[in-house]
C-alpha cells in the first residue's frame, strides 16, 4: 500500500492525513469506501491504507513536531524511507500502554464524554425493585488523560454490568441528588 501513498503530491497527502484525523474522531464514517473510491481500490485495500497510515501518524504526532507541515512531511518521510513497520511497532506499544492506562484508573468526569444507559430485564412491566434479574449496561467512552504524551485513537469505549445492589446504589445517589437539588431550587 506504500506505493499508493507514494503516488501521492503534497497536496492530496496533506488532504489524506485531514481524513484520517476526521475519520479517527468520528467525523467521517464513510472514510474507508471513499478511499476504495478515490484510489480506484477495494475496501480491503482501503482498510490497509489506514492500517500503514495511522500507525505513523499516531507516532508523528507523538514526537510532538513543530508545526502541521512537520506532521505531513515526517509522514511522507516514514512511508517512502520504508521504516513503517518500525514505526508502526512503536505507535502500536504507546497505544496499547495508553489503553492500559484508561482502564486501570477510574475516568473523572472531564473525561467522561458521554455514557449510554441501558436496562435489559426479564420481566419489562415489572418495577425496578421486584425485577428478578436487573442487569444494567453502561458505556462510557473516555479518553486519555492529557498527562499523558500518548494518543489514543480516539476513544475508548468501556462497558460494565451492574448487578442489582449497584444499581440500587445508584437509584439512590441519584434519589439523593435530586433532593439536593430540589431544595437548592426551592431556596433560591
Amino acid at each position: 500500500m506504500s506505493t499508493i501513498l507514494e503516488g501521492l503530491n503534497e497536496a492530496q497527502t496533506k488532504t489524506l492525513l485531514l481524513q484520517v484525523l476526521s475519520w479517527r474522531v468520528g467525523d467521517m464514517p464513510s472514510l474507508v469506501a471513499d478511499l476504495a473510491k478515490n484510489f480506484s481500490i477495494s475496501e480491503s485495500n482501503s482498510i490497509a491504507v489506514l492500517e500503514l497510515v495511522c500507525p505513523i501518524l499516531d507516532y508523528t504526532i507523538n514526537k510532538n513536531p513543530e508545526s502541521a507541515d512537520a506532521i505531513f512531511q515526517n509522514v511522507v518521510i516514514a512511508v517512502n524511507d520504508g521504516v513503517k513497520r518500525n514505526l508502526a511497532e512503536n505507535a502500536f506499544a504507546s497505544k496499547e500502554k495508553c489503553i492500559s492506562f484508561t482502564r486501570d484508573h477510574a475516568p473523572s468526569l472531564s473525561r467522561v464524554l458521554y455514557h449510554d444507559y441501558t436496562l435489559e430485564t426479564q420481566i419489562a412491566t415489572e418495577s425496578l425493585g421486584r425485577i428478578a434479574r436487573p442487569v444494567a449496561t453502561i458505556t462510557l467512552r473516555i479518553q486519555p488523560s492529557s498527562k499523558l504524551d500518548m494518543l489514543l485513537p480516539p476513544l475508548e469505549s468501556v462497558s460494565m454490568e451492574l448487578a442489582k445492589d449497584v444499581i440500587d446504589a445508584l437509584n439512590s445517589g441519584f434519589d439523593r441528588l435530586q433532593n439536593q437539588l430540589s431544595k437548592i431550587v426551592q431556596t433560591s
